[in-house]
């Protein structure tokens, strides 16, 4: 079953139904830090994938802007967010590598999401200063990545894992 067509039926639950058993957990963590607002406040998604925590962030009020490189995934997030009621969810393709040639996002917003996603970028110190760039003053960053002594989840959390290339691709072959 095409997964859209389970957001369409269960609603935002569905978006966390992923190849990745660690979204769940990634959602668990995020809810924690991200309480609902009436403010309207303003939340970037860096690498936002097909939105899932974009649309989590608008169904507790936030101004949601989710940005993935993935034109096909920016259309599945919009498709599902339509489906959740999720109105204030917004995205765009861009690849987060180029967020710096963004000068209109620079100083606009409350919080930052950046999940599992920058440790496939090269220049993840660029990526980090412009990230602030895009806070508002006492803005907050939200970030979550692999680290070597996690705790798996299951014996297939523990590797070994498709090698991902720098440029957010995967190789075929598996990481040794």
């Amino acid at each position: 079953m095409d997964k859209s067509v389970l957001v369409k039926l269960v609603g935002f639950p569905a978006t966390l139904v992923h190849g990745d058993p660690l979204v769940l957990d990634r959602w668990f963590w995020l809810k924690a830090r991200l309480p609902k607002t009436r403010n309207g406040e303003r939340l970037l998604d860096d690498g936002c994938g097909t939105g899932a925590f974009s649309i989590a962030a608008s169904l507790r009020g936030y101004r949601a802007l989710g940005l993935s490189w993935d034109e096909r995934n920016q259309s599945v997030a919009k498709e599902r967010a339509k489906y959740c009621k999720a109105s204030s969810a917004q995205f765009e393709v861009l690849d987060i590598r180029e967020l710096d040639r963004r000068a209109d996002l620079v100083g606009s917003f409350d919080i930052v999401i950046c999940l599992e996603t920058i440790e496939h970028v090269i220049e993840d110190l660029k990526l980090m200063r412009t990230m602030a760039g895009c806070m508002k003053p006492g803005g907050r960053l939200l970030l979550t990545t692999p680290y070597l002594l996690y705790n798996a989840i299951s014996p297939g959390d523990m590797g070994p894992f498709q090698s991902w290339r720098m440029d957010g691709t995967c190789d075929a072959g598996i990481a040794e």
